[in-house]
């Protein structure tokens, strides 16, 4: 039983996600209390979501770029969202993207430390958790690992 991949399921469609952080990001802008970049961070995570569609569609990702208010990539988002209903998209037909790279790998390196016992060292190890949720091991803090890097 405990060795049946555990393959997660889609729960929310990226463009879904893409709009409730758009909600989120008007109720909290990342500029206010000195976190974030504002709008560049907004950006950055709408191209994380949208990975796949900024991918297939030049013109679509050239206007994100040029985004220069929340209220342009929301615009952006709803583009995107009737480009999902002409294409009939399906969103349990999604992938994971790569968004997600970090705690796959982890799973990954878990499964076949399970059925070989051992984890090779040639495998792509990456012990730092860039996302900051703790999930592959990596501390966002830099932890007391003993090395000087810069951390506060």
């Amino acid at each position: 039983f405990y060795k049946i991949p555990q393959i997660p399921t889609r729960t929310i469609g990226r463009l879904q996600l893409a709009k409730e952080y758009a909600n989120l990001a008007k109720e909290y802008p990342p500029e206010k209390g000195g976190q974030g970049s504002g709008l560049k961070c907004i950006r950055v995570h709408l191209h994380r979501f949208l990975h796949k569609d900024l991918q297939n569609d030049v013109d679509f990702r050239k206007k994100i770029v040029a985004d220069k208010t929340l209220e342009e990539l929301e615009e952006s988002i709803q583009i995107c969202s009737q480009k999902h209903a002409q294409d009939n998209h399906v969103v349990e037909d999604e992938s994971l993207s790569w968004y997600r790279r970090h705690r796959d790998a982890k799973i990954q390196r878990d499964n076949r430390a399970a059925n070989n016992g051992v984890e090779t060292d040639d495998e792509d190890d990456e012990d730092v958790d860039e996302c900051g949720d703790g999930y592959t091991g990596g501390n966002m803090f830099g932890g007391d690992d003993g090395d000087d890097d810069g951390d506060y």
